[in-house]
């Protein structure tokens, strides 16, 4: 038996690409065969039109979703899986097929969910129209859970270690720090109130470092302007949404903000204070902490009213302190 088809991708490391498997689907197994594979998949399969219309719909977006065949073909995908508060935001990201990519989502019942999905884009002969995408969704909420519960994991047992280095550590009485006056200083101060170092540093600046994730894991840094709450507990920054810093924390909402107030002294060896805030970030719903931030970034007014530009809420966990090279604190602002 010969079949023509075109050349298949392997991906190294992962076999076959997902453009290769529809090519291998589409010319080697029967049509009624790919029906029923497409109809008992676990994951949503979904076709839409370049409109972004939904033009196929699965079992497996029914279990998903919530959403019948009848109710959902026809229907705009954003609608209908795109939490309410979020669809004015009109999210058009530039999607990549090498990662799965993850978001908020919503069920037909209205409970919101984080889902994994990826694109692939139906290329069409020259001249032919657009067909379209097929995207491919599933419930990622337990591995979330899994990956929330590691990581406060590893956070208990870097706590764990901190003390134990710091009761390993000599007494400040028993050795001369070897750094500047200044960071003598430091260390007679190191029960001064953190909520007030905190406080201050961040009413002093106007700007701070968001520090993110890629789809790799790599770091990634963003200057962001802020405002935040009487409490601490909520810094609010602003990005179009179709920026990569945007994407980032869509996906992967644990973040940080970095504060610090060198000056490029000698002093600062002893005087410098960096402030460093822990929290996940979430897109703000209409009107939360927009007249905060305007309030606090009078300037930047036209920017936060332009097309696609959104308040993201980071709720902060806690607080970590450094001033000059005393030992790190940690402070968890207290609660509303």
């Amino acid at each position: 038996l010969h079949v023509s088809m075109p050349p298949i991708k392997l991906v190294p490391g992962r076999g076959l690409s997902q453009r290769g498997l529809v090519s291998i689907a589409r010319h080697c197994m029967p049509p009624s065969l790919a029906a029923h594979a497409l109809e008992t998949a676990v994951d949503a399969i979904v076709h839409v039109c370049p409109a972004g219309t939904v033009k196929t719909w699965n079992r497996g977006a029914f279990e998903t979703f919530g959403f019948t065949a009848d109710q959902a073909l026809g229907s705009s995908l954003t609608d209908l899986v795109i939490p309410e508060h979020l669809r004015p935001l009109d999210p058009k990201p530039q999607l990549d097929r090498r990662h799965l990519r993850r978001a908020p989502a919503s069920r037909a019942d209205g409970t919101l969910f984080t889902a994994e999905f990826t694109v692939l884009e139906l290329t069409a002969n020259a001249g032919a129209p657009d067909q379209g995408a097929v995207v491919t969704l599933r419930d990622a909420s337990a591995m979330g859970e899994t990956v929330r519960t590691l990581r406060r994991r590893v956070a208990q047992l870097e706590s764990g270690m901190e003390r134990l280095v710091a009761l390993a550590r000599p007494s400040a009485s028993s050795h001369e720090p070897e750094c500047t006056p200044g960071a003598r200083d430091s260390l007679a101060d190191d029960e001064a109130p953190a909520a007030e170092l905190v406080e201050a540093l961040l009413a002093s600046q106007v700007q701070c470092v968001l520090a993110t994730t890629d789809a790799d894991l790599a770091p990634c840094q963003y200057l962001m302007a802020y405002a935040a709450s009487p409490c601490l507990r909520e810094i609010f920054v602003a990005t179009p949404l179709q920026a990569r810093k945007a994407q980032q924390m869509l996906e992967r909402p644990s973040c940080s903000l970095l504060w610090d107030n060198r000056t490029g002294r000698l002093a600062d060896h002893g005087d410098g204070v960096l402030v460093t805030a822990v929290g996940r970030a979430a897109a703000a719903r209409p009107e939360e902490g927009r007249a905060r931030f305007l309030e606090r970034n009078p300037n930047m007014g036209r920017f936060l009213a332009s097309d696609g530009v959104a308040l993201f809420r980071i709720s902060v966990a806690r607080f970590e302190i450094v001033k000059g090279y005393g030992r790190p604190r940690r402070w968890e602002p207290p609660a509303v």
